[in-house]
């Protein structure tokens, strides 16, 4: 997630505090009932880049994978956003 205004470093740091505290939240098994039960098998992991944050959610686990697969379509779908690979 990244500001909309390149000059907007109070909102870039909101954005890192927020996918921190969500990555935490995540791993605590809170907030994502599709993954909750594997939450021992992914790894939340959220950082801080030019302008925001990313949050990168990974498994070695192939039930896991699918989990997150499913969960990410399912955010795109709900915040109407295209499939980045779609994407030109």
């Amino acid at each position: 997630m990244t500001v909309n205004d390149p000059d907007d470093t109070d909102g870039a740091a909101q954005i890192s505090t927020r996918l921190r505290d969500l990555a935490n939240k995540y791993a605590r098994g809170e907030g994502v009932d599709k993954l909750k039960d594997l939450r021992g098998k992914i790894t939340y992991t959220a950082h801080s880049i030019e302008d925001g944050a990313e949050m990168i959610i990974s498994s070695q686990d192939q039930k896991a994978v699918a989990a997150i697969h499913q969960f990410l379509e399912q955010m795109r779908r709900q915040n109407g956003e295209n499939d980045p690979a779609e994407r030109p």
